[in-house]
């Protein structure tokens, strides 16, 4: 259900289960499971935006063309989900709980975007008691040099914060990304970036979280951080 005004627009959402990783073991979706061996109890989202400035059409990128008018939206967002009740010995489902908060603004030819997120997930069955916190936050700016040319620039920092985790480096991205937008028509955009992890991803099968090929890392080895990565795309709009 969604409702919306030239200022604020509104959102639920209820469903058989939504599956993001970094819910941890609740993180199930119900497709292709029996009717009576469905693994989501219960499934909550909703999302609230304020545009104090600007249109809604300027949101939907992260890029302020030079010309273009000051804009400034807020949002936030939670979620809820017990899932997990037929998953091996987690009869009762782990709880999983979250909200995360945005703020994008944009000015005449430059651009800035900042976000954090936070959830609370609490394991049932044989890991019952067990709970952890995974948090992130993102900062990103962008500044057009020419019409057709934007450089941007975004640290970003997750950590899955997992107890039983001997490495404090370990299981984390500390980040942070270099690159370019190149804006060849209305159409085509080439965007060339360089990432590097001051953490570790070398315990990416025990997290289960963050899948380092996904952004065109590789798991690390025992001990190794600043893994970088050289990434480009070519976008086309049909």
């Amino acid at each position: 259900l969604s409702y919306g005004t030239d200022d604020y627009k509104l959102a639920g959402w209820i469903g058989d289960g939504i599956g993001p990783r970094g819910l941890g073991d609740a993180g199930f979706n119900s497709m292709n499971t029996p009717w009576d061996a469905t693994t989501t109890n219960y499934s909550f989202a909703a999302r609230g935006e304020w545009k104090m400035a600007g249109e809604w059409s300027q949101f939907k990128d992260f890029s302020s063309r030079p010309g273009s008018g000051f804009g400034a939206m807020m949002g936030v967002s939670g979620v809820m989900q017990r899932a997990g009740q037929n998953a091996g010995v987690q009869e009762s489902g782990t709880l999983a709980s979250g909200v995360t908060a945005d703020l994008t603004l944009d000015f005449d030819g430059a651009s800035m975007f900042l976000s954090g997120v936070w959830t609370d997930i609490e394991a049932s069955g044989a890991a019952g008691g067990a709970t952890s916190n995974p948090f992130g936050v993102t900062i990103q700016g962008g500044y057009y040099l020419c019409e057709d040319v934007e450089i941007f620039g975004r640290y970003e920092y997750m950590d899955y914060d997992y107890e039983s985790q001997p490495n404090d480096d370990a299981s984390k991205f500390d980040g942070f990304t270099v690159g370019a937008n190149w804006f060849l028509n209305s159409a085509v955009k080439l965007t060339v970036d360089w990432t590097i992890n001051f953490a570790s991803l070398d315990t990416e099968a025990p997290n289960n979280a963050f899948v380092s090929s996904s952004a065109g890392f590789r798991p690390d080895q025992p001990g190794q951080t600043d893994q970088w990565a050289l990434r480009a795309q070519l976008q086309l709009l049909f």
